[in-house]
């Protein structure tokens, strides 16, 4: 793979994180555990701007 922007020196230090997204529904049962993982993202790609968790309440009295 040849890219004319790129020295074979950078090549080799080019990092490619794959991204998706899950929306997902579900109960808290640790709600330490679930502050944790919100503090600290999830996965390797953090730095990369990966990880991001986003929470919503369903109960409406908590809005």
């Amino acid at each position: 793979m040849s890219d004319p922007g790129i020295t074979p020196e950078r090549h080799e230090h080019r990092v490619v994180h794959l991204r998706v997204a899950y929306t997902l529904w579900g109960a808290v049962t640790d709600p330490t555990a679930l502050a944790e993982l919100i503090t600290r993202g999830i996965g390797p790609a953090k730095r990369y701007g990966c990880g991001l968790l986003v929470v919503a309440s369903t109960d409406r009295s908590l809005r």
